[in-house]
């Protein structure tokens, strides 16, 4: 009788034991989205690699809750030459805020080039990085890096709208000649 008992114990505890033992893979899709699954062959061949496995639901969750806001990817900068009128339609005025405006241009597409070797140090390092401490520099390092991305999101579109400036005062120059 106690054998029993005790057999019916352990098959009781084991079951009761067994759902809350579960791999989940968490990996990033072609469109850059987080997905989990606990099925490895719902995971892409692409992202196998780069998938992160969890024991637990419970590391699954905490794991989510460390995730800094998601990454944002900068605008790419706008093609000056095709926002600026040519050389032979501007006004006597107006060359000076040209070279300005070539100037800021590139020093924005400087700016972009930067931060997308950033964004990829920092995508490396994510991968890489397996211990607490360590997650926890990343993350602040991504917060950074999305704080430089919205600024320099901010001085491109100041940027757009000297250039729409620009563009306007030099079509009001040229509608009076042209009449």
């Amino acid at each position: 009788m106690k054998k029993t008992m005790l057999a019916f114990f352990l098959i009781f505890t084991l079951l009761l034991a067994a759902p809350a033992y579960a791999e989940i893979y968490k990996y990033v899709d072609e469109n850059g989205q987080k997905r989990w699954t606990d099925d490895l062959s719902q995971v892409p061949k692409a992202q196998r690699s780069t998938a992160q496995r969890f024991e637990t639901e419970a590391d699954a969750a905490a794991d989510t809750v460390s995730d800094p806001a998601p990454e944002t990817q900068p605008e790419s900068p706008v093609a000056i030459e095709s926002a600026l009128p040519d050389a032979d339609q501007q006004g006597e005025g107006t060359e000076v805020n040209r070279e300005l405006l070539e100037k800021e241009k590139a020093e924005l597409d400087t700016q972009y080039q930067l931060l997308l070797e950033e964004r990829k140090q920092l995508e490396q390092l994510s991968a890489e990085v397996l211990n607490s401490g360590a997650r926890a520099e990343i993350n602040l390092r991504i917060s950074e890096y999305n704080a430089k991305t919205k600024n320099y999101e901010a001085q491109l579109n100041a940027f757009n709208e000297k250039i729409e400036a620009y563009n306007q005062s030099v079509m009001s120059k040229q509608s009076p000649k042209s009449e």
